[in-house]
């Protein structure tokens, strides 16, 4: 018997090592990091020599799905073989990729369970470091990828391991893994086109002419290759070659290094045609500080000095060094310094007083959000305060002394609340309550003393004003949300540190939440005029889908509020609603767009005490158009609107009407339209503005243009230079006015802003 046991054995060891030899799972491996890599013919050549030799037809097929893009076909493979083996490494990873496109993806979960199962599979670790790539995780996507690494060598992987260093700029060991791998296979196109990616950003130009020939020949049709061999071309001063090479090559969506490749190629050509590159460039990202820079050089080659200044700040604010810039534009200009803290992120800024500002950022890839209070004239981090999680939504209190935030609880629809009190220059933390909060997301306010908080669901600002006016549950159940308040309201009791669910409807009405203040002004209407109570009734019963849609338009000071209706037919058929007044106007687009005249509306300023509309048309003349839906008279202020600014004290319209669309900027004409008493002026001086960004003080009109300044308008009319434009970052000005902090290419920086008249 013990001799017969030994034989057994024996045996299945050899059938082990026939049916799983020792190069079985390279082959995976390999057709796994080309799938990830998403070259979809060495994945199936790779998966199909790998399930030759080892038959499965049932995971087979799924990952044959896989690389078809047929994820959902390949999910249900995947599930039916795990029914049956549970516990296959190899089938949750690919139940793990074939999810995670889905809106309840198990992806993370899944790879984590692939792991626990067998902790060397190493598969699991190279999606899971996958996934961590593209949440921009990179210290856990490293770690999961090196992991992977170290157990199988399987040079593909290190593939994928050396795109994460090409993307935090680490290409010293992107050359140290690829350049030994594409000596040992000069026939691989990956190790060539990555180890000369390598040397390139590492300026080492003399050592990459033959990996990137060689990964050119490999693949000649290969785009990112080609762009490549077009900038060691410029770098050589091969410029003709170069745009030879780079003419072949054709986006049909924007792609950051050919943009800017073309562009510096036609720079050294001395051919204009380098602006258009250029200024797509710009459009996509306003704070590239190489492009920045060039369009500064641009401007300098072709003697447009006076708009050079700025681009020199763009590209000091965007993270060039001083040397830099003092090596490729002439003495002649200032060049700014900006002392800056470095982030890996900033979610969100906050001022809490003149002197102070908060930010919720992260200082490293990966760890969770802090809050951190902020020196403004320092620049100086004055503390620091750790979360629990995600930051989800910050709320201070009207004396800025208090701070409420969100953060949602992990696979529940649910949040934390957390609260933050001010003692001298310092803040304490701790829970708001212990229990969590049913809701996805949360909406906080706070009574004028700053002595109580209010909390509700944060879904009353979105479903309450726009049809179909309803709650839908998980079971997909649709609730009205009038004329019953949808969701539970909580109050927090500073003083006393009591809690309680508010339950009289009289307190309910009272809470100061903007969102709820318009849902009660809603209600009044629902309730006492029939007309807003139907058109209510009938966003009901639409879908968000629907080509018909009820909105609600409030004043600014929630004193009134207009309902509408849009559909194909009609595209304005409005009700007013004033809570002091119980008359009640009825009006539709063809009193002021005249019959058979279609257009879509769009609501910029309701005055109900003028009983006053401005209104803007959706179509191809783009009217604004002034309104009085109590005497149905109007009159058109203007044309082709672009821009609109209105100033309540001087009663004045300030307009950018588009004079040229050219093809990354409209040209624009600046106009202003006095109301009382009417009449209307232009200056046609400037035509790349593109904002008005502030005109609410009479003595003091801010803009924008479209190559990134910000100017001002002195007494004779004339524009004149405040400093560049924080469009396309995040920023924040000061109560005072005086200050801006933003968050630029991983600097936040706090700036002084300059004011002129």
């Amino acid at each position: 018997m013990r001799r017969l046991y030994w034989i057994v054995s024996i045996l299945l060891i050899v059938f082990a090592v026939q049916a799983f030899p020792a190069d079985a799972e390279i082959l995976f491996a390999r057709g796994l990091a080309y799938y990830l890599l998403e070259d979809a013919k060495l994945a199936q050549q790779n998966f199909n020599l790998y399930f030759n030799q080892n038959p499965n037809p049932q995971v087979k097929g799924g990952y044959t799905l896989l690389v078809a893009g047929k994820d959902w076909d390949a999910t249900n493979k995947f599930r039916y073989y795990l029914d049956i083996n549970h516990r296959s490494p190899i089938a949750l990873v690919g139940i793990a990729l074939s999810t995670e496109k889905m809106t309840e993806s198990t992806t993370m979960e899944n790879l984590d369970r692939a792991i626990r199962l067998d902790p060397r599979y190493s598969p699991a670790y190279l999606a899971l470091g996958v996934q961590y790539f593209k949440q921009k995780n990179y210290p856990e996507a490293e770690a999961n990828l090196r992991k992977a690494v170290n157990l199988l060598n399987a040079p593909e992987y290190k593939i994928i391991l050396s795109k994460l260093y090409l993307e935090i700029n680490r290409p010293q060991l992107v050359l140290d893994l690829m350049k030994g791998e594409a000596d040992r296979q000069p026939d691989n196109f990956y190790y060539n086109y990555l180890t000369a990616k390598a040397y390139l950003m590492l300026g080492q130009l003399q050592e990459l002419g033959d990996y990137i020939q060689a990964a050119q020949e490999l693949n000649p049709a290969d785009k990112e290759v080609n762009v490549l061999l077009a900038r060691y071309l410029l770098g050589k001063k091969e410029y003709t070659r170069a745009r030879q090479v780079i003419g072949k090559v054709k986006y049909e969506d924007y792609n950051k290094d050919y943009v800017r490749t073309f562009a510096e190629i036609l720079m050294a050509l001395k051919d204009r045609r380098a602006q258009s590159y250029l200024f797509e460039a710009f459009a996509q990202d306003r704070w590239d500080k190489d492009i920045n820079r060039l369009l500064g050089l641009y401007y300098l080659d072709n003697n447009q000095r006076d708009a050079v200044q700025n681009w020199i700040n763009r590209s000091a604010l965007s993270g060039t060094g001083v040397q830099e810039l003092k090596q490729s534009f002439p003495e002649e200009y200032n060049f700014p310094v900006y002392g800056a803290l470095s982030f890996f992120n900033v979610k969100n800024l906050f001022w809490l007083s003149n002197e102070e500002f908060l930010a919720v950022a992260t200082d490293r890839s990966g760890e969770n959000d802090k809050l951190y209070v902020i020196d403004a004239a320092l620049n100086k981090i004055l503390q620091v305060i750790p979360s629990p999680g995600e930051i989800q939504e910050i709320f201070l209190s009207p004396d800025r002394n208090r701070i409420v935030y969100s953060s949602p609880v992990v696979k529940d629809e649910s949040v934390n609340l957390y609260l933050l009190e001010r003692s001298g220059r310092n803040f304490s933390s701790q829970k708001l309550v212990n229990a969590t909060f049913p809701m996805a997301g949360v909406e906080v306010g706070f009574s004028r003393s700053s002595s109580a908080a209010y909390i509700t669901d944060s879904r009353i600002s979105t479903i309450a004003f726009e049809s179909p006016f309803s709650v839908v549950s998980l079971l997909g159940k649709k609730t009205p949300v009038y004329p019953v308040y949808p969701f539970p309201v909580f109050q927090y009791n500073f003083m006393t540190r009591s809690f309680e669910k508010l339950k009289d409807i009289s307190q309910i009405e009272r809470v100061p939440i903007d969102a709820m203040k318009k849902y009660f002004l809603v209600v009044r209407g629902y309730e006492t005029i029939s007309k807003i109570g139907d058109l209510i009734r009938k966003g009901e019963g639409m879908d968000v889908t629907s080509s018909e849609v009820v909105k609600i338009h409030f004043a600014d000071d929630l004193s009134a509020f207009i309902v509408y209706l849009s559909d194909l037919k009609n595209a304005f058929q409005a009700v007013s609603f004033v809570a002091d007044d119980s008359k009640v106007y009825q009006f539709d687009e063809s009193m002021f767009l005249g019959e058979g005249r279609y257009a879509e509306i769009e609501i910029l300023r309701f005055d109900p005490v003028k009983h006053e509309l401005h209104l803007a048309t959706r179509d191809k003349n783009r009217d604004l158009i002034r309104f009085n839906y109590k005497t149905k008279l109007y009159n058109v202020l203007a044309g082709n609107l672009f821009d609109y600014f209105y100033n309540k004290d001087s009663q004045t319209v300030y307009l950018l009407t588009e004079r040229a669309n050219k093809k990354f900027y409209s040209e624009t004409d600046f106009e202003w339209v006095s109301l009382a008493p009417y009449t209307r002026g232009r200056i046609n001086g400037n035509r790349d503005l593109k904002e008005l960004i502030d005109a609410s003080d009479i003595t003091r009109l801010v803009v924008s243009t479209y190559t990134g300044q910000t100017l001002t308008m002195d007494s004779d009319n004339n524009f004149k230079y405040l400093g560049p434009s924080f469009e396309g970052a995040l920023y924040i000005v000061s109560p005072a006015y005086d200050r801006v902090a933003a968050f630029i290419n991983g600097r936040l920086l706090s700036l002084q802003i300059k004011k002129e008249r």
